[in-house]
């Protein structure tokens, strides 16, 4: 490829592809020779650019760059080719997005590709079974089933994303949660702060439930580091019969 044709489509973004255009037009460049190029030699973004912007791109051309890309695993164009191709095969590039199960990826195909099937996706974030992951899709992606998300954010066991979809996920089951944080036995203190923080948007959570599953070394971390937890100690804030008679115990 010579370098002034990689100019010219390095840059192809910034007049939408007009001088490219009207070179292929009149004849100062053969496309199908261009395409050829860089089909072999062409980065992953010129090859997104040209299928972009190049007008004379018959279907048939389009889809020697989307195999090609497809080939390459390239899923960051694979994104922008979905999100901005109008006759972008989006059931085609969604199926190797979810092949490739890179949980950010698969949440922003979710957002911001038109006909996505946030079904398909979700399963796939659900299957990868990363907490992190299934509290973001929950939080961030319209139509997303927040029950079918609570029940695979507590198969992960993982109480601080746990707390986390209870307080931030509008019409999550409460009480589910709460059960599931209880049954973890590792919650922390901190995340027990955390819910004390926030106790008028889990006000139905049944604190004296959860302080059963403090961990024994979080008891120890509270004695041995009083100035940190005084919260625990001033009212209004002390929440927990439990962690008070546990505490009392231990002859604190």
């Amino acid at each position: 490829m010579t370098e002034y044709l990689r100019i010219i489509l390095k840059n192809i973004d910034r007049d939408n592809g007009k001088i490219i255009n009207i070179l292929i037009n009149k004849g100062i460049i053969n496309y199908k020779e261009t395409l050829d190029t860089l089909l072999n030699e062409g980065t992953d973004e010129l090859l997104y650019k040209c299928a972009k912007y190049v007008k004379v791109l018959n279907s048939d051309d389009r889809r020697l760059i989307i195999n090609e890309l497809i080939k390459r695993k390239s899923f960051t164009y694979l994104l922008h080719y979905a999100c901005e191709i109008e006759d972008a095969p989006v059931e085609e590039i969604e199926k190797v997005i979810i092949d490739l199960r890179m949980i950010g990826i698969i949440k922003t195909f979710a957002l911001k590709v038109k006909g996505a099937n946030i079904k398909l996706l979700e399963d796939a974030i659900i299957n990868i079974n990363n907490p992190e992951g299934i509290y973001f899709f929950a939080k961030e992606v319209p139509g997303a089933n927040i029950n079918r998300l609570a029940n695979a954010i507590i198969n992960t066991g993982e109480p601080r994303y746990i707390s986390l979809f209870a307080r931030y996920i509008k019409n999550s089951n409460l009480e589910l949660l709460e059960e599931a944080l209880v049954n973890t036995k590792t919650l922390s203190l901190d995340q027990y702060k955390e819910f004390l923080d926030y106790k008028e948007s889990v006000q139905s959570v049944d604190f004296d439930k959860l302080c059963i599953s403090l961990k024994d070394n979080d008891l120890n971390d509270l004695e041995d580091n009083k100035d940190k937890y005084a919260y625990l100690f001033k009212e209004p804030s002390i929440k927990s019969k439990v962690l008070m008679k546990k505490l009392n115990d231990r002859g604190y």
